[in-house]
């Protein structure tokens, strides 16, 4: 399982054109956060952006193992299919912790101490529901990817994108999103949290399945 999880962050990290498309993304959300030092765009970086790219690593794996023909090796190894998606499953969660805490978290304390956009209470809550959308997001999809494979998959993933800005918009447009911070926030991240731990497992044994069908 090590192997193959040093495998998806070698591909995802030391491959150049994914280290200058995440330096470029990196780049753009801090130009947003100290332009654009608003409500708004907290919201924006920390529930919808960030969120969304926790499953970087099982895309930027799945796209040089389709290249490769990887998969049809790493089944010659000692390790499971399950394994396997375990393995894949760790690396997304690894990565997603990582962007949390390295870089959703920092924002928002520049957005609540430098900016003073909101207060410390509210500043967590919107942290903490990104921490669960982006949970929610990886288990979804996780499911894209291994159900139509990483060119499709991609696009599954752009719709999903396109779905929750959407959503965004028509809450801004709708109600406002100062809305949002007077609703019983902590109902709210506990329905997230629960929601987040359930279409994640449901999420792990429905790749597992579509992964040992695919390699029957």
């Amino acid at each position: 399982m090590l192997g193959v999880m040093i495998k998806d962050f070698y591909e995802t990290f030391c491959i150049k054109k994914n280290i200058i498309g995440m330096c470029i993304s990196l780049l753009f959300l801090l130009t947003m956060t100290f332009l654009l030092n608003n409500l708004y765009s907290l919201l924006l970086i920390i529930n919808l952006a960030l969120p969304m790219i926790g499953v970087s690593t099982l895309q930027y794996s799945m796209e040089q193992d389709d290249i490769s023909q990887y998969n049809q090796i790493l089944l010659t190894f000692p390790v499971t299919k399950k394994q396997i998606i375990q393995a894949k499953m760790l690396s997304i969660l690894l990565f997603t912790l990582c962007v949390q805490i390295c870089i959703s978290l920092p924002i928002t304390f520049i957005h609540t101490y430098i900016f003073h956009t909101v207060n410390l209470e509210n500043g967590f809550f919107i942290w903490a529901i990104g921490f669960v959308s982006a949970f929610i997001m990886n288990a979804l999809s996780s499911i894209g990817f291994f159900w139509l494979g990483n060119k499709k998959g991609t696009i599954v993933y752009m719709i999903l994108t396109i779905i929750f800005a959407f959503g965004y918009i028509c809450i801004h447009i709708l109600f406002g999103i100062d809305v949002l911070l007077n609703l019983k926030l902590n109902q709210i991240l506990m329905i997230g949290c629960i929601l987040a731990v359930i279409l994640n497992i449901v999420s792990y044994y429905t790749c597992y399945i579509l992964y040992k069908r695919k390699y029957a």
